[in-house]
């Protein structure tokens, strides 16, 4: 078993190194949501949260190992857009959102906006998280090919998660196929796989995973009536909703923003100061004339 705190300090060492900024690498426990069933990892705009432990493997170096990818998933999301996504833009690339209003904004982020658009918004941004992560996924494994042994190694849990777990009807039964066949399960099989295949395209974006969420949304739809005529409750997406962290993240980037132009506009008073001296000391150095000799001065001499 490797612990997190066996591991904390290289971690936030590698999670700087890939994001160009510190990261608080914290255990899972410490969310302020800890009561919320939970995958391996989750985020916020400043801190990574981790297992405190992990015994998947006999070998420290392939759970330590286990923890590097697992941050760079978490990472990814800031990496590859997800955060930038823009409800404009979206419904500009998705026609099909296009065919629902656009909601009334207040303050909510647009990723929030995205899910108004739907009857059923927690089955929606379910649907979106389990996609987009796997976008994010395979966006990683590309830019990242350093870790595809990491994922691989994983790829027996994700067997066994899912054969523990298949037994499931509904709703919740077909976002578990689901999440088991984005995840690599031999026996994962669905009918939505025409629809999630884009994402793991090179060029797949945010918005690829949006189109993605439509396209399974409606091929769900009567399991969604029939859930909401039974007891059959959504299971709720893991971590902080992806709206807040949005709203989170922007808030971040808005602060970097105001901190880079508060730079630069102290870079050009100084320089303006700067420039200022060199005249008034040009100034006073007199009219550039040559000196006449006193003869006093030649008796010296």
């Amino acid at each position: 078993m490797t612990t997190l705190a066996q591991v904390e300090r290289p971690l936030s060492l590698f999670a700087e190194g890939i994001a160009g900024r510190y990261f608080h690498i914290r255990d899972l426990s410490e969310r302020n949501n800890p009561d919320e069933g939970v995958s391996e990892a989750s985020h916020d705009a400043f801190s990574l949260y981790l297992p405190g432990s992990i015994d998947y493997f006999s070998i420290a170096a392939s759970n330590a190992a286990t923890y590097r990818w697992l941050v760079l998933q978490q990472l990814g999301f800031r990496e590859y857009g997800t955060y930038r996504f823009d409800i404009i833009q979206a419904r500009r690339e998705c026609a099909d959102l296009r065919e629902h209003g656009l909601p009334n904004q207040h303050r909510e982020s647009d990723l929030e906006l995205l899910f108004r658009h739907f009857e059923y918004p927690v089955l929606a941004r379910k649907l979106f998280s389990l996609l987009e992560a796997a976008r994010i996924e395979a966006a990683v494994l590309r830019h990242y090919p350093g870790a595809i042994p990491y994922r691989k190694r994983l790829q027996h849990k994700f067997n066994d998660d899912y054969n523990n777990k298949s037994d499931e009807v509904g709703v919740n039964g077909a976002l578990k196929t689901l999440q088991g066949f984005l995840n690599g399960v031999p026996n994962a099989r669905t009918n939505l796989t025409n629809f999630v295949n884009p994402i793991h395209d090179a060029e797949a974006t945010v918005y690829t995973s949006v189109q993605a969420t439509m396209d399974c949304y409606q091929a769900l739809a009567h399991l969604i009536e029939s859930a909401t005529e039974s007891a059959d409750v959504f299971d709720t997406t893991d971590g902080p909703p992806m709206e807040w962290l949005q709203r989170q993240v922007r808030l971040e980037d808005w602060q970097d923003d105001l901190e880079s132009m508060n730079a630069q506009l102290a870079a050009f008073e100084l320089a303006d100061d700067a420039a200022g001296e060199e005249v008034a000391m040009g100034e006073t150095e007199g009219d550039g004339t040559i000196r006449e000799t006193s003869t006093d001065m030649v008796r010296e001499r």
